[in-house]
């Protein structure tokens, strides 16, 4: 119950943040950027940006004024937007013509672009942070069910793990081949792996000095960040079909950002003010980038050999993948989203419903 709440607490403070990201600041946009250009602005979309996604040329958002936005990512024009009965916080899933949307009152619907609704299930309290997608199917834990296998056409349930297994937070799930791999945490924490096909347990490692979780595929096996209340840390990386430890290290991982992983290269956000490079062969460190009274609060996003996010104090940093080297930093006025890639452009959502687009 303790833990609920202290989620609770960190999603109204999540909230507040992105509200204050629309208000004016001291800090000055000093006319135009030289290394990215405003490609356009529309306060009317009033949106919510840890809802932002791209598929195609469109750009995908909610609204705090209770639409789904679908738009033009080069232009903003409005392809459609869809009426819903809440204002959409969390990141949706793109399926071709459908749409699946969570809410507060944790439901998980599925609509057409005209808004129409085609099913609806009844979500945990969890499924709206572990709902994800691979081809045909949605994975999330439903109500007086558990994590279960969804089909997207139908919302039928393919299988569910057994709700005695999985009665804690779960998040979402990592994919390699035929198998899932499901991080679970509340006051421990432990990582299963799972048939895809039968939903069968294959390994389960538990990590009781930890209460924070994610996990990510790499081609050396699956990268685990562990957490205690986000400061003290570590990294494993598991053999897939074993579970078993092929290196670990000690590092202050921040586990709300999953690492960004380019090549040999694991990149986390550390929660001591610095941007760690590790080798994925061996958990050793490549560099550390410090950042002077400022702290990283986007993901990091790799494009072409240069890593992008945005942080605390309204910057937008560049850095070299290979140094860690700083190669630009740009102000700005509202609150930065993470960096979005779409058709090899990379763009810069903020919190004043603006677009930015690398130059």
């Amino acid at each position: 119950m303790k833990k609920i709440k202290i989620q609770n607490i960190v999603l109204i403070l999540s909230l507040l943040c992105f509200l204050g990201c629309k208000k004016n600041t001291e800090v000055k946009e000093n006319g135009p950027k030289k290394h990215i250009n405003l490609l356009w602005r529309n306060n009317r979309f009033d949106w919510i940006t840890p809802s932002i996604i791209t598929d195609q040329n469109s750009l995908f958002f909610g609204s705090l004024n209770n639409h789904f936005y679908s738009v033009d990512i080069t232009t903003g024009a409005v392809h459609f937007k869809i009426k819903t009965d809440y204002n959409p916080f969390y990141k949706g899933i793109i399926n071709k013509e459908h749409y699946y949307l969570t809410n507060y009152a944790s439901a998980l619907k599925c609509y057409y672009s005209n808004g129409t609704i085609k099913w609806t299930l009844q979500g945990d309290t969890t499924i709206n942070k572990d709902i994800t997608a691979k081809n045909q199917y949605l994975y999330g834990t439903l109500k007086g069910i558990g994590y279960s296998k969804i089909n997207s056409t139908d919302g039928a349930i393919v299988w569910h793990l057994p709700q005695s297994e999985i009665n804690t937070r779960t998040n979402k799930a990592a994919f390699y081949k035929d198998k899932i791999y499901l991080g679970v945490a509340e006051n421990a924490s432990k990582l299963l792996a799972i048939r895809d096909h039968d939903g069968s347990i294959i390994w389960e490692n538990s990590y009781p000095e930890y209460n924070e979780i994610n996990q990510v595929p790499t081609d050396k096996g699956i990268l685990v960040s562990l957490s205690k209340d986000y400061k003290v840390g570590q990294m494993q990386l598991l053999n897939y079909d074993t579970g078993k430890i092929i290196w670990k290290q000690t590092y202050n991982c921040d586990t709300y950002y999953p690492p960004c992983i380019v090549g040999d290269n694991v990149i986390i956000n550390a929660t001591d003010h610095t941007i760690i490079s590790i080798n994925s062969n061996n958990g050793k460190t490549n560099w550390i980038l410090k950042l002077k009274n400022d702290q990283a609060d986007t993901s990091i996003i790799a494009f072409k050999e240069q890593l992008y996010f945005g942080t605390l104090r309204r910057k937008l940093y560049n850095i070299a993948l290979v140094t860690g080297k700083v190669t630009f930093v740009e102000n700005f006025k509202y609150g930065l989203s993470t960096p979005v890639i779409c058709n090899h452009k990379l763009y810069f959502p903020t919190g004043g419903c603006e677009l930015w687009e690398l130059k």
